[in-house]
């Protein structure tokens, strides 16, 4: 975009989408209809999905919340995450109601979680072969390799 906006061409190994007429052109179209991310953390994979009116997570390593307040005499009180969760933006803005077991919007959740399966494929995400190691497993496992040898 910046390029773009510079007039100065882009590199061939430069991926990406110029949104440059989006900001010069009022009547221009978006450049794309959804975003799609990925959250690798300690206790969380997921990857996202997001059009202008839906927002899908689907999670992919267990993630837990503790129901509040914890009752510190039962530390295992936790509530398990939804494997996939969805918003409906355009009623729902804040997210504050996950409608991902709703009936109703079961032909909304098919079709963004075609479109986010069709985008894992093509980035070829290491989350379709099993569960990405964390740093920690990979030390843990180098020192497991230098004990055997």
């Amino acid at each position: 975009t910046l390029l773009d906006l510079a007039g100065v061409p882009a590199p061939a190994n430069v991926e990406g989408r110029s949104f440059a007429a989006w900001f010069t052109d009022e009547a221009a179209p978006p450049p794309r209809d959804a975003i799609f991310a990925m959250f690798q953390g300690a206790n969380n994979e997921s990857r996202c999905v997001r059009t202008r009116d839906a927002k899908l997570i689907r999670t992919f390593t267990p993630r837990r919340r503790h129901e509040l307040p914890i009752d510190i005499a039962n530390v295992v009180q936790r509530v398990r995450c939804p494997t996939v969760e969805l918003f409906d933006l355009a009623r729902d803005p804040n997210e504050f109601t996950d409608v991902g077991a709703d009936p109703a919007y079961a032909t909304m959740r098919a079709g963004l979680s075609a479109r986010l399966w069709a985008w894992l494929e093509e980035v070829n995400d290491p989350v379709l072969r099993g569960p990405v190691p964390t740093p920690y497993y990979r030390e843990a496992i180098a020192e497991y390799a230098e004990r055997r040898s």
